[in-house]
């Protein structure tokens, strides 16, 4: 199974502007066939140049912007705290893994210097483990009267590294994992109505590999299901959240205090319920993140959630070389009590 990564990074932007329509979130994994179409990150200048001509469009009447973000979200244990802020209620969740491999055996991951570090847990159980984590995090629930409702699809990769009876492994495989989510999870209710939801795909070029793989159908699947995760919002929602973004943004800041998200809305003829409102809406697609009913986060409104995935990536990282910890007894002790408790030490 190939491991998440927490980071984000932004899949595509279309040139129109939103004005009364909202697309749902993607998060999910990038894999070797799709890594390389993903933009590079864009500087500060070239985003606010975008933020400032969706502005200029945003109150035009008939004029559409679909906006989809890519989440990887990490399998390493350590992880597991972040996950719940960058899932949304309506997002489209890819779990990759490793098709070549039986479901109960167990998971090697492989660090960037080629180290393999067993995990202790086998295919079946980190699909169910992320069947449930995203049914337990991510409810489904009508919300001024937009429905949200997460979807799951399977990619199984590494259908080249089977040798023998391909074919025949391949369907074996995905009856398996069928009946794995079917039965064993709460993820039927997540699973495409129509058609597969288990795709084998491979960035081998042999043409034996190719003439099955079925990368094209998994981004149909994807594309039909992005489509029906779209919301019509008001045009003043969206221009509140191309402000706060913009605002923040030029002060090289990812959040702004709640009473001056207020202020921004009166501006443009918003009361504070229908502030509340439309980051209620932002929040549910993870464009914005607003834990509005927590007493602590409640009055921060985290405009720019891919700059908090850079700060996160700055203290809390999977350890893919041990030496440096076997020879650093304090950071070691530090490392612990980070893993064991969610504590830590600065």
């Amino acid at each position: 199974r190939k491991e998440l990564k927490a980071r984000q990074k932004e899949l595509s932007r279309t040139d129109e502007s939103r004005s009364d329509e909202k697309r749902g979130d993607i998060p999910s994994v990038s894999n070797a066939e799709t890594a390389h179409q993903q933009p590079e990150k864009t500087s500060k200048e070239d985003e606010l140049q975008r933020l400032e001509e969706r502005l200029e469009r945003a109150g035009d009447v008939g004029i559409t912007d679909h906006d989809v973000t890519l989440y990887d979200l990490a399998g390493q244990q350590v992880y597991n705290m972040t996950h719940q802020i960058f899932m949304p209620s309506n997002g489209v969740y890819i779990y990759v893994t490793d098709l070549s491999k039986d479901l109960d055996d167990e998971v090697v991951f492989v660090d960037e210097y080629g180290k393999e570090t067993k995990t202790g847990k086998t295919s079946r159980e980190n699909i169910h483990s992320w069947s449930n984590s995203i049914h337990t995090r991510v409810s489904t629930k009508i919300d001024l009267q937009h429905e949200f409702k997460p979807s799951i699809v399977i990619a199984g990769t590494k259908i080249d590294k089977i040798t023998k009876d391909r074919t025949k492994v391949i369907k074996e495989c995905k009856e398996a994992i069928y009946e794995l989510l079917t039965i064993e999870t709460e993820a039927v209710a997540y699973l495409p109505a129509e058609g597969t939801m288990v795709f084998a795909v491979s960035n081998n070029p042999v043409e034996e590999v190719q003439q099955i793989n079925e990368i094209e159908e998994l981004k149909k699947t994807l594309l039909k299901l992005a489509q029906s995760k779209t919301y019509k919002v008001p045009d003043k929602w969206v221009t509140l959240e191309l402000t706060i973004k913009r605002d923040t943004l030029k002060k090289d800041q990812l959040k702004m205090n709640l009473n001056e998200v207020y202020r921004v809305g009166k501006d443009i003829g918003l009361s504070e319920k229908d502030v509340d409102e439309a980051l209620t809406f932002f929040h549910s697609v993870r464009d914005i993140i607003h834990f509005a009913e927590d007493e602590e986060l409640g009055d921060t409104v985290i405009t720019h959630p891919q700059r908090l995935v850079d700060l996160f990536r700055l203290v809390i990282t999977a350890v893919s070389n041990r030496d440096v910890l076997d020879k650093n007894p304090f950071l070691c002790k530090m490392w612990a009590r980070l893993h064991e408790h969610g504590v830590l030490d600065v």
